[in-house]
């Protein structure tokens, strides 16, 4: 039987180190929407939202190249 997906949230600090930015830069994506917190907790994060992020990142970065 597949293993089951990751299911571990993560923090607004782990996300940071994970997506290579500042805590101050996760803030500023919370605020225009384009990292969504877990309902009920604006602190913690489902990895699938983790990767929602990055691909924004990738898709930002790859614009101004």
């Amino acid at each position: 039987m597949p293993e089951p997906k990751e299911r571990k949230t993560l923090t607004v600090e782990q996300v940071a180190e994970r997506l290579g930015r500042t805590t101050a830069f996760i803030g500023r994506m919370m605020e225009v929407g384009e990292l969504r917190p877990l309902p009920g907790n604006s602190t913690i994060f489902a990895p699938v939202e983790i990767e929602r992020a990055a691909k924004i990142l990738e898709r930002r970065r790859k614009a101004i190249e």
